[in-house]
């Protein structure tokens, strides 16, 4: 044994001193021997940290030692003696022997110990997996979290962008309603003397003078031709064509329901003759209005001109919303005099045709449609005239164009609630959450792709949504359908009701309108005038 590995064995032993010991100072001469190397390996074999003294156990025994507390010569044997371990006697040796371990029970725990061990590292090993798959649910709730949010930002952002719209059409209102009452009170400023009286253009009216003038000629020339020469004669002609005079009391009997079916339509011809007159006195008044401002229309005729062009514009679209409005009136009506011509004619046996009918019915709609365009151009300036004279303003365009105006106004303020109210819907179909739905849950695929496919349309792939994304997707479709059930039940049908009733005030004027009583004046009729507008 070399002093080299002396060191080393002291130094594991515990050995310590000022400093670290020196190999070559324990090069002696008697350390060379066959012997000595025997005695000093087995001495360096033996040195162990557990069975060597270190230097708190010297002091500990230097302390003992002072104080008197050492054990020595008989009190040294009995305490050594009492300790079971160290007992010389028989039965403390054989329960120190039974209590050792063998070498096959040490091998038999320690395969004990790694079938354990293995199993603790599968148990590790199922934790991770399940980890790792708790790890992929978290994310999959999270990302969709993400989603919804993103969502409700968006949606948050078009309800803010329809909020601010709905402050500048408010602001747009507030503007026009400021700009009526200002010209209110500059027109009730202007006409403030008592001497001045209700000033109106008749060029503002010269386009409906005209298109009366033209519907008066028509009617008169339908009614001369097709009621005294039309359908009448086409009857009579018929009749003696067929050489039935045995019948003749019948034929004259039909010709007196046949007159009194359309006496309804002559009495409402000389109603709108009455009117006409009304009305050409009306105009004959503006006339002579006119004629005593003439200053006051030289100033303003180039405005006046242009107005009236508008004006001419605006009563198109009126004329086309009043069309549009009576249509089903007017077709109604129709239908009734056509079913009563009908039952009238063909219950008479005079084998009249079908076509002749169909004709004959055709020239009454024409009639009904020139009778009612005649009627609204003259309620439009009795109305005109009305609103002239209690407002007291110049001309009844400014009025019209304030109505007009807000009319406007409240139909954006409904298009863009309608809007909204599809940005809504259209924000509530694109809202889905992202994720993983098992494969062989075929329900869930089943129910993913109900949900999914109003978003089918837009050539996106399939969406895989969770089991919470689905249930979030289902309560709000359910949501959706509560509101669009409650506005069905009650907004509907209140919506429905107004609109029946404008339509039985509407049915009811044009009625008092028609229900004129009779009268003999007959008007004097102007011939047709053609003409641009100015």
């Amino acid at each position: 044994m070399s002093a080299k590995q002396l060191c080393d064995a002291l130094a594991a032993a515990g050995f310590d001193g000022d400093g670290p010991l020196d190999p070559d100072s324990l090069e002696w001469a008697f350390l060379q021997g066959d012997d000595s190397r025997r005695m000093l390996a087995w001495i360096s074999a033996r040195l162990r940290p557990g069975n060597v003294i270190s230097a708190a156990d010297l002091e500990l025994y230097e302390q003992l030692e002072m104080e008197g507390k050492l054990l020595e010569g008989d009190d040294l044997d009995f305490a050594f003696d009492s300790i079971s371990a160290f007992s010389d006697n028989g039965e403390n040796q054989e329960y120190t022997f039974l209590s050792e371990e063998s070498l096959e029970d040490i091998r038999d725990s320690k395969l004990a110990l790694r079938a354990e061990v293995s199993d603790l590292e599968k148990q590790l090993a199922s934790l991770e997996w399940k980890l790792d798959l708790l790890t992929a649910q978290a994310t999959t709730i999270t990302q969709g979290k993400k989603s919804r949010s993103s969502a409700k930002t968006r949606a948050n952002g078009q309800l803010t962008g329809l909020d601010e719209k709905f402050a500048k059409r408010n602001l747009e209102m507030n503007a026009v309603l400021g700009k009526l009452a200002a010209t209110t009170q500059e027109l009730s400023y202007y006409h403030s003397e008592a001497d001045i009286g209700v000033y109106l253009s008749y060029c503002d009216f010269l386009s409906y003078v005209r298109s009366n003038l033209g519907c008066t000629k028509e009617l008169n020339r339908w009614f001369s031709k097709k009621f005294e020469k039309g359908p009448l004669q086409l009857v009579v002609k018929d009749n003696k064509s067929s050489g039935d005079f045995v019948n003749s009391h019948h034929f004259v009997v039909q010709l007196n329901q046949i007159n009194s079916i359309f006496a309804k339509s002559k009495m409402r011809y000389i109603e709108a003759q009455v009117e006409y007159a009304k009305e050409e006195a009306i105009l004959s008044t503006l006339r002579t209005q006119l004629a005593s401002q003439q200053s006051y229309v030289r100033q303003d005729s180039h405005s006046l001109r242009r107005k009236s062009s508008e004006l001419a514009e605006e009563l198109k679209d009126l004329s086309l919303d009043v069309q549009k409005c009576l249509s089903e009136t007017v077709t109604g009506l129709c239908a009734d005099l056509a079913q009563l011509a009908g039952a009238n004619i063909l219950e008479g046996g005079h084998n009249v045709k079908l076509l002749r009918q169909e004709c004959y019915i055709s020239h009454q709609k024409k009639f009904i449609n020139y009778l009612v365009n005649q009627l609204a151009a003259h309620r439009f300036l009795k109305i005109s005239c009305q609103l002239e004279k209690r407002a007291k303003i110049s001309n009844a365009y400014l009025m019209l164009k304030a109505i007009e105006l807000e009319l406007h106004s409240y139909l954006s303020a409904v298009d863009v609630r309608l809007d909204r109210y599809h940005s809504i819907d259209q924000a509530a179909s694109e809202m889905f959450e992202e994720g993983s739905v098992d494969d062989r849950d075929s329900f869930l695929h089943a129910v993913r792709d109900i949900l999914s496919s109003p978003s089918s349309s837009q050539a996106m792939a399939p969406a895989y949504v969770s089991s919470y994304g689905l249930v979030e997707q289902i309560s709000e479709l359910q949501d959706e359908l509560q509101y669009l059930q409650h506005e069905a039940e009650n907004v509907l049908p209140r919506e429905r009701g107004r609109c029946t009733d404008e339509l039985c005030r509407m049915v009811q004027t044009l009625e008092q309108i028609l229900g004129v009583p009779l009268s003999d004046e007959q008007p004097k009729l102007t011939p047709w005038v053609h003409g641009s507008h100015p």
